[in-house]
């Protein structure tokens, strides 16, 4: 199911496309901000920002090798101290749907 009302051919064609970006590793990096970051026992988990400048008390987790890069963008006071903000380039996640047949 898609959320907004897409033709069959439409849908298809936009997934069919998808799948080869990412099958042959064409799929752009996902881009985030982040505090509080942390990489160990093979995780990286982080808070999430919405911009440099704006972040949250929501916690993500990655498996440690989806972390393909981070940069320092700024600082960002919370609880009475400061935090790195960073930027993170994650590996890109599949964007497209195996269709499922019906069972019968």
């Amino acid at each position: 199911m898609t959320p907004s009302a897409t033709s069959t051919p439409a849908w298809t064609a936009r997934n069919v496309a998808r799948y080869g970006e990412t099958v042959t590793g064409q799929a752009p990096p996902e881009t985030s901000f982040a505090r509080d970051l942390t990489v160990a026992g093979g995780r990286a988990r982080w808070r999430e920002c919405s911009a440099p400048d704006a972040c949250t008390g929501i916690e993500r987790e990655r498996p440690a090798e989806e972390l393909l890069s981070y940069a320092p963008v700024g600082e960002i006071e919370h609880d009475g101290g400061v935090a790195t903000v960073y930027r993170l380039e994650l590996a890109p996640r599949p964007r497209y749907i195996v269709p499922m047949k019906p069972p019968r």
